[in-house]
């Protein structure tokens, strides 16, 4: 297997440069990026006394909810994992395998079975819920438990089904029991589950739990507590004091909400908010511009596809995309590459399948259905669709070669994805309409199977597994319905190999089956860009989330404005 690639993330800053060396510092991510010493800040280094400062972040969407059971967008993850905690927490280096790769959290220490079939998390004495009760066993024992539940359809259910049960052998120890031993237990135990509060929603029907007021009004034992959430507008944190991890160093987290990209790109390059997380090319001139802002790139674990839907609606297969044939002769009239450069220029590149180039287990060598307009003409010739009309779309049998794509408002990638795609297929003689969707009215859509099609972007965690969630038969968050027996076998095969050489052998058939499979065109693989005030200190940004570790991100007393003094940490 392919390790995670060194230094993912370097702060560029834009000051010793031209703008044609920023440019072309972004298209060639391996090269060497001067930063100016002194701008990480390492977690022994903050203190109470140096604590202080309101960071702004510039988002594009409202997170929708903050019950970590259903936190399946990353604009909510990144706020729930500042107000909630996992047991313990994957270190950079990605490795999912065993317990070697992850760090105390809620829980100060654990221990395995002679068996190893179950794990014992003894919890940090001084951890505390916001509302001031100790955090305990039964807390854990409720968290996992009820993330299990069918009836509850959280997120990462899909995770935990290898988990048999959970007990608490003690107020502060909460014990993990396995069905099987298999070598990501740890990281199933731990990754796909934020400890929630049992004293609150310990009572409530699982059929209450998405639509509960604890959505809206969270009480965690995180670094951070929810202050207030204005939907659509602002949700503001503020650093918890009693914090059992101690005190992060930023008082205040503030994100504003603009889901005009051009507004919320705006907010950064005037100095209105300190981090804007969806940069894209055009914007690299002004930031060249401003001594005060920087930029952050790298690979993450984020990519983005077209996804065919061959279930079709009511349970029938769909007339167009039901035919592997049809969608890899579609595929094949994609020219990705140069989709890829019209949107992103240099912070862009083009998936091998469904993973990134930081992906653990990254294969570079996997077969690809190739952009080759002339064999696409020929394909779909000799599945029978002709244009006998001359109307430039393809027909057989009284049916068009004719589907519609939903695309979410709130990306402007996609949208602009959608476009070019249209294109690419006018040429083989296939009609796509687009459909724009209000980024909740998508995720209905794509959650209940009503379309054809849609372009759709998954930010998985560290571990291949999540393949399981979203692209298995019965994923709970396979919305494009893609199912192959040989593709199910090779993820559970891979999950339960016993060394990298196995693991990495059923992988890439994963990988290599649905591929071939056609079951998406894979479009892009965004260079994750963010731009960042000069002011502030932060330590190397993370491929599962440059968010991870902002409880240890600084603004020094002496680069403090105006705005940072607005509120008081609790």
């Amino acid at each position: 297997t392919l390790s995670v690639l060194p230094d993912m993330f370097e702060v560029v800053r834009h000051h010793p440069f031209r703008r044609t060396a920023l440019l072309a510092g972004a298209a060639l991510l391996a090269a060497t990026i001067a930063c100016d010493g002194g701008d990480t800040a390492d977690g022994d280094d903050r203190s109470p006394a140096d604590a202080g400062g309101t960071l702004i972040i510039s988002t594009g969407a409202d997170p929708g909810t903050l019950m970590p059971l259903y936190s399946d967008r990353s604009n909510s993850r990144i706020i729930v994992d500042q107000l909630f905690e996992r047991l313990a927490t994957l270190t950079p280096e990605l490795n999912t395998v065993g317990d070697d790769g992850f760090e105390p959290a809620l829980a100060d220490r654990w221990s395995w079975s002679d068996d190893s079939l179950s794990i014992a998390f003894h919890l940090a004495p001084d951890a505390r819920w916001h509302d001031g009760r100790p955090v305990v066993a039964r807390d854990v024992v409720f968290s996992i438990m009820v993330a299990k539940r069918p009836e509850v359809a959280a997120a990462a259910a899909d995770r935990l089904a290898s988990i048999d049960s959970v007990t608490a052998r003690d107020s502060t120890t909460a014990v993990v029991w396995f069905a099987r031993r298999y070598p990501e237990q740890f990281f199933d135990a731990v990754e796909h589950t934020h400890i929630l509060p049992s004293h609150i929603l310990g009572d409530v029907p699982a059929a209450e739990l998405r639509t509960h007021a604890f959505a809206r009004e969270p009480v965690g034992s995180g670094p951070y507590r929810l202050r207030e959430w204005s939907p659509g507008q602002t949700v503001v944190l503020v650093a918890d004091s009693s914090y059992h991890g101690g005190r992060a160093a930023i008082s205040q987290l503030v994100w504003t909400i603009a889901p005009d990209p051009v507004i919320a790109a705006t907010r950064f390059l005037a100095e209105e908010a300190d981090l804007f997380e969806a940069v894209r090319v055009e914007h690299l001139p002004d930031i060249a511009a401003n001594p005060n802002l920087t930029l952050a790139l790298g690979h993450g674990l984020a990519y983005a596809f077209l996804g065919f839907n061959p279930a079709g609606a009511g349970g029938m297969p769909h007339p167009l995309f039901a035919d592997r044939a049809l969608r890899r002769a579609l595929s094949m009239a994609m020219d990705r590459e140069r989709m890829v450069r019209n949107v992103f220029d240099s912070l862009g590149v083009v998936p091998r399948g469904p993973y990134t180039r930081a992906t653990r287990g990254a294969d570079s060598t996997l077969a690809q259905l190739p952009y080759d307009l002339d064999a696409a003409r020929r394909a779909l010739d000799s599945l029978g669709w002709h244009d006998t009309d001359g109307d430039g779309i393809r027909e057989k049998g009284g049916q068009r070669l004719a589907f519609t794509t939903m695309v979410p408002t709130s990306s402007a990638p996609r949208m602009r994805m959608a476009v070019l795609a249209q294109e690419q297929f006018k040429a083989v003689g296939a009609a796509m309409s687009v459909e724009p969707l209000e980024i909740n009215a998508f995720i209905e859509r794509a959650r209940s199977g009503r379309f054809d099609a849609y372009i759709n972007a998954w930010n998985p965690d560290a571990s291949p597994g999540g393949l399981q969630q979203t692209w298995r038969t019965d994923g709970q968050m396979n919305w494009s319905h893609y199912s192959n027996p040989t593709f199910d076998v090779a993820v559970d095969s891979m999950l339960a190999a016993g060394s990298a050489a196995q693991r990495s052998v059923f992988l890439r058939q994963a990988y290599q089956t649905i591929v071939d499979d056609a079951a998406a065109v894979w479009l892009y693989e965004p260079v994750t860009a963010i731009g960042i005030h000069a002011r502030v200190v932060h330590g190397p940004l993370r491929p599962d989330g440059w968010w991870r570790d902002i409880a240890n991100w600084r603004i020094p007393a002496d680069r403090r404005i105006r705005r940072d003094a607005i509120v008081n940490a609790q």
